[in-house]
């Protein structure tokens, strides 16, 4: 059976080298890494996963990593409610990674920890961190977010841009604009097309598009300009609702009557009577928790993909 050692004199690299790149690749550039996953590969090297097992106790073999993006959002909130509940059914723990702007120290620990499963939310992983994760004979799983080659469970966000679009158009309004995050997303593109693509299919074109970071306080500076800007506006569809919060204030304080729709139904929108599509954010916590255990208890796992429709929820904004 090959070695650490072994791949190192493979790869010309230090035992050190090859044990990060093994443990997810910190540190080591692009050209190292492959070095040392061709030698992997090559010598078919098999982790040891019992002496890690031996070395950290059984709390490995029924712990479950949960990695996001930003751990302080009620969204994300309901879908580790729903993920703490299915995996507590079965006995098996939750344990909270934040990447935040150390990801690859993060990944490192996470790899390290020889977890039985990680689901990552919101956000893809890189080419080098799936080869670590495959290397080790980790299952993982993406919750709020899609891709074809993987397991995932995601709501469908372009259906969820349409439906905004189809309630604007039900209410005949043409002066439509959008108002999202400034960073870039997957959900963010497919909520903005299927919006976009709606209005176009039935004439209507955006009258513009801005862009803020996801906060209240910005998004109330941003739409009380837009409104007096564009004093002939009728409509703003929101990328999330926590942005769309900062529009109804905007709309209270100018006193006009645009119409608001957001997106994700969290649990102050109800009290704020905002218009908004729902994401069954407990369900993807619940349908993941579901799908990682079953990749987990299955040897050769099938992929497992599941979409979840949103839902148009019509309130007095």
């Amino acid at each position: 059976m090959a070695t650490i050692k072994d791949i190192a004199a493979l790869s010309g690299v230090g035992i050190g080298t090859v044990s990060r790149v093994l443990n997810g690749g910190v540190n080591v550039s692009r050209k190292t890494l492959k070095k040392v996953m061709d030698a992997v590969r090559e010598l078919n090297y098999q982790p040891n996963h019992a002496a890690r097992t031996l070395a950290r106790g059984n709390y490995s073999r029924t712990t479950i990593g949960v990695v996001l993006p930003v751990i302080a959002h009620p969204f994300y909130f309901e879908i580790i409610k729903g993920l703490y509940e299915a995996l507590t059914e079965e006995n098996y723990n939750l344990l909270l990674f934040n990447t935040g702007n150390e990801r690859r120290t993060v990944f490192e620990h996470i790899v390290q920890e020889g977890l039985a499963g990680i689901l990552f939310i919101a956000e893809p992983l890189s080419a080098e961190e799936k080869q670590s994760l495959e290397l080790n004979r980790s299952r993982y799983l993406y919750i709020d977010y899609f891709d074809e080659t993987e397991n995932c469970v995601y709501t469908d966000n372009r259906a969820g841009g349409a439906l905004a679009a189809q309630y604007m158009l039900g209410k005949k309004l043409s002066r439509i604009a959008y108002v999202g995050d400034i960073t870039p997303g997957q959900q963010q593109s497919e909520r903005l097309a299927g919006f976009r693509d709606e209005l176009l299919k039935n004439g209507v074109s955006l009258v513009c598009e801005k862009y803020v970071n996801v906060d209240e306080e910005k998004s109330y500076q941003l739409s009380r300009k837009l409104m007096e800007e564009q004093p002939s506006l009728e409509g703003i569809f929101y990328f999330c609702d926590e942005l769309a919060y900062g529009g109804l204030r905007a709309r209270k304080v100018l006193g006009g009557g645009v119409n608001i729709v957001g997106f994700d139904d969290l649990l102050a929108s109800g009290y704020l009577g905002l218009t908004t599509i729902r994401q069954p954010a407990y369900r993807m916590g619940f349908e993941g928790a579901k799908s990682i255990l079953s990749l987990i208890q299955t040897d050769v796992p099938e992929k497992n993909r599941l979409c979840l429709p949103p839902e148009l929820v019509i309130r007095n904004s």
